[in-house]
């Protein structure tokens, strides 16, 4: 039996995966850390030191290291900036943040669509999954954009991120904030007709605080293919919209408005 929670006041969650009576293993699970995207504002000539931020997430990774113990971390895709190419700030950047992170932990990362090259960058301490993501029991783990197998159909959580959900409202005092999103869905809108029942999505916030406030403050939000094809079919039986700190700000139209 695998669990996951999420973590109050973080963009993260712990799956814990029960492998036998007795022993089980904790991974904290961090989507889109986007390093590198820092990058547009050194070009423009304002001062930044391009490793503060990756000094700050590791901070909070170990912050959060203390208090759970958990035994590895999945990156669920993103964990660079630049999609195609490598940029000097990610080769500067991201093999160190790895070797760091991964010292006294299991690392896996599933590619995200702006991991382009990322080969490049991991250090074999590494674990680099195909897109296609992750299974513990019933729980698949992806980025988001690319549509689940069809060989899946026993699942009946899929964790996710690369929607960056924020609330984007000035007229409330949650306005800019990061988001988790929860939706209830037909289970037969991605795995076929065969497939009855109902399956839950969980939607990752973006790990890296600063991502919106560096260079994407007005952009919307990106719309995975799973997404596309659930409002297309209106798959979506209910949703809850909460905040890091667990506060219920919106269900069901507020999510589509999201999107």
């Amino acid at each position: 039996m695998t669990k996951a929670t999420p973590i109050n006041s973080h963009a993260a969650l712990l799956l814990e995966y029960i492998e036998k009576v007795g022993e089980s293993k904790k991974f904290l699970v961090i989507s889109d850390l986007h390093l590198g995207s820092e990058t547009d504002l050194i070009n423009k000539g304002i001062t930044i030191d391009s490793n503060w931020i990756a000094r700050d997430i590791l901070k909070e990774i170990d912050e959060l290291g203390a208090l759970y113990s958990f035994n590895g971390i999945i990156i669920l895709g993103d964990l660079k900036n630049s999609i195609t190419h490598i940029t000097k700030n990610e080769w500067e950047t991201i093999p160190t943040f790895l070797k760091q992170l991964s010292l006294d932990k299991e690392i896996f990362l599933i590619p995200g669509n702006h991991d382009g090259n990322i080969d490049l960058l991991v250090p074999e301490s590494v674990t680099v999954s195909n897109s296609s993501g992750l299974i513990f029991d019933d729980i698949l783990l992806i980025h988001g954009h690319t549509f689940p197998e069809k060989t899946k159909s026993n699942i009946n959580k899929i964790i996710m991120g690369h929607i960056h959900p924020i609330f984007n409202n000035s007229n409330s005092v949650v306005h800019g904030k990061r988001l988790w999103i929860y939706l209830k869905i037909k289970k037969e809108s991605i795995f076929g007709l065969k497939t009855k029942g109902t399956i839950e999505i969980i939607i990752v916030p973006t790990f890296n605080k600063y991502f919106y406030s560096l260079r994407y403050p007005k952009e919307s939000r990106s719309i995975s293919p799973l997404i596309r094809q659930l409002l297309k079919k209106d798959a979506i039986l209910s949703g809850l919209l909460f905040t890091l700190e667990g506060s219920l700000i919106g269900e069901i139209q507020e999510i589509k408005n999201l999107f």
